[in-house]
């Protein structure tokens, strides 16, 4: 494929007759390669997506083709001997920007794992320091889940959530699924560690994915106590509810679930904590995320710390891993993020918001 998209460019570049024509033919030949590189990648990544796959499926693995195989266009094009300089310089540099742009969104921030801390005041006695793991979301678990779990491990958590999505997975699922549950084997948190679905999970998740762990399981919505923190746990179904209604209970009441359309509703929780939309994994400045699979504020989704009404905060993690299956697996202006939150005494904290985050 790259060695055609090349052949087509230099095709291109011969439309050109010489140094004689005006200069703005090069930035023609430059809109034109790029146009056929788009029109070419997107109609290779449908087919490839399948072509019984939904519309968005073939248009996100397009879109990856797009910034890996159009250099190869427009480096075609800039190879031609009759191409004024000028226009050669120019399709050759916008090849290395899209290049450049390739690797960070394929190698680089897909591993890039950032550690965020938010710092929430609450009626605590204590600091209560709550790790969220959310989208794991991997088809195969090696030494970048191993990394996170280490990081995780070593911040030395009280409580861990986890909003769903572990493994997604054909006929290795259950494989994998035994790899993740034995880098989770010696997690033990002070007051416990919690699951619940996501959108990939099998059927039996509950059961594979946390198989000799110490990590508690929900069928469903569920409230508990974990020591000074009231803990909902929310389905699947209520987590995407945007009319959801949840009353306060207990000092210090937090709610999680995947989705983060439960916090539209009427949850009277302190604390908010939602996964789900992976930031959008592709981020553009001064827009955000260019999905969302969500109807939260496009600034929601693209994750983060926010205030809601009656002294509430809502927390959407990133996420960790990155859309499978069809789907391009790319993140963009949008690395991967382990997140904490520290609950501390109301009028000890210093400044109550603090985000903290590093790359590693």
């Amino acid at each position: 494929m790259v060695f055609h998209l090349f052949a087509i460019g230099f095709v291109l570049g011969s439309l050109t007759t010489g140094r004689r024509r005006p200069a703005g033919i090069g930035v023609g030949l430059m809109a034109t390669s790029v146009a056929t590189g788009a029109v070419l990648s997107f109609a290779y990544g449908y087919v490839e997506a399948g072509a019984f796959m939904p519309f968005f499926a073939g248009a996100n693995r397009a879109m990856t083709f797009g910034v890996v195989y159009v250099p190869a266009l427009l480096l075609g094009t800039a190879a031609h001997p009759r191409l004024r300089r000028a226009a050669r310089v120019g399709l050759s540099g916008t090849a290395v920007a899209v290049g450049a742009v390739a690797l960070d969104a394929l190698w680089f921030e897909p591993h890039a794992l950032e550690l965020r801390t938010e710092r929430v005041e609450a009626d605590v006695d204590a600091r209560v320091r709550i790790a969220i793991v959310a989208d794991l979301q991997t088809d195969s678990v090696g030494d970048f889940e191993a990394r996170v779990v280490d990081e995780l491990m070593r911040a030395e958590p009280d409580l861990v959530l986890f909003p769903g999505d572990y493994i997604q997975a054909g006929r290795t699922y259950p494989r994998e699924a035994r790899k993740l549950a034995g880098l989770l084997a010696a997690l033990r948190p002070r007051l416990g560690a919690f699951a619940v679905q996501g959108d990939v999970e099998a059927p039996a998740w509950r059961e594979l994915v946390f198989h000799g762990t110490s990590v508690t399981t929900f069928a469903g919505t569920d409230t508990i106590e974990a020591g000074p923190v009231t803990l909902t746990a929310l389905s699947l179904a209520d987590s995407a509810d945007p009319s959801l209604r949840i009353e306060h209970r207990g000092r210090v009441h937090v709610a999680f679930g995947h989705r983060p359309d439960f916090s539209l509703g009427d949850v009277g929780a302190d604390l908010l904590i939602a996964g789900h939309t992976h930031g959008g994994q592709v981020q553009l400045p001064l827009f955000g995320p260019i999905v969302t699979f969500s109807d939260v504020p496009r600034a929601h989704a693209a994750g983060g710390r926010f205030a809601l009404e009656g002294a509430r905060t809502l927390v959407v993690s990133r996420g960790i891993g990155m859309e499978r299956g069809t789907a391009p697996r790319v993140r963009f202006l949008c690395r991967p993020e382990l997140v904490f939150v520290d609950l501390v005494p109301r009028g000890l904290s210093g400044e109550a918001h603090t985000g903290a985050s590093s790359a590693r």
